[in-house]
C-alpha cells in the first residue's frame, strides 16, 4: 500500500497525462525493479485499468490550449530560424 500511495503522490506532481504515462512505463521497464516488486505490480495494474485516463481527465480546453501552444512554439522557432539567415 505504501508503494501505491507513493506512486499516486508522484503522479499528482506531474503536469500532463503523457508525462504520467511515461512515468508509469519507466517504472515497468526499469530493470532494477524486480518483476514481483509491489511497485511494478501496482504500475502494471494502473496501466491495465487506464487509471490515468479515468482519474486525470483533462478538459477539452486544456488539451486544445496545449496543442496550440505546441504548434505556435514550432512556428516561432521556424520564424526565428528564417530571420536569422
Amino acid at each position: 500500500m505504501k508503494e501505491l500511495n507513493q506512486i499516486l503522490k508522484d503522479l499528482d506532481n506531474l503536469s500532463s497525462n503523457q508525462s504520467r504515462k511515461d512515468y508509469l512505463l519507466s517504472i515497468c521497464k526499469n530493470p532494477n525493479i524486480k518483476r514481483h516488486d509491489l511497485k511494478r505490480i501496482a504500475c502494471n495494474i494502473l496501466i491495465e485499468n487506464n487509471f490515468i485516463e479515468k482519474y486525470y481527465r483533462e478538459s477539452f480546453l486544456v488539451s486544445l490550449e496545449n496543442l496550440l501552444l505546441e504548434k505556435f512554439s514550432i512556428f516561432n522557432k521556424s520564424l526565428s530560424f528564417i530571420f536569422s539567415i
